[in-house]
């Protein structure tokens, strides 16, 4: 999630954000959680965010893993070709 929000990806992260919320990972796994769903929220609004963030937290972890095994593909060949 950390790294798909620093790239402007805000919607998969959100998603992300809502399935680390939803198993309740504690602040000393991932620091800067509160944080980082504060500026997401911020960027794609209130409405948006509640959206993205009850999709994630309605996965379970196989469809998680499937999700973010999709979206690290999708930011490499981003990141190698330079696209958005």
């Amino acid at each position: 999630m950390n790294l798909l929000d620093k790239i402007g990806r805000d919607e998969p992260a959100a998603i992300m954000s809502g399935w680390i919320t939803s198993v309740s990972v504690n602040q000393a796994v991932y620091p800067d959680l509160q944080q980082n769903t504060a500026q997401l929220r911020e960027r794609i609004g209130d409405q948006a965010f509640e959206s993205l963030l009850r999709q994630g937290a309605a996965m379970d972890a196989a469809a998680m893993v499937e999700f973010a095994q999709d979206q690290i593909a999708q930011t490499r060949s981003q990141l190698v070709n330079g696209s958005s």
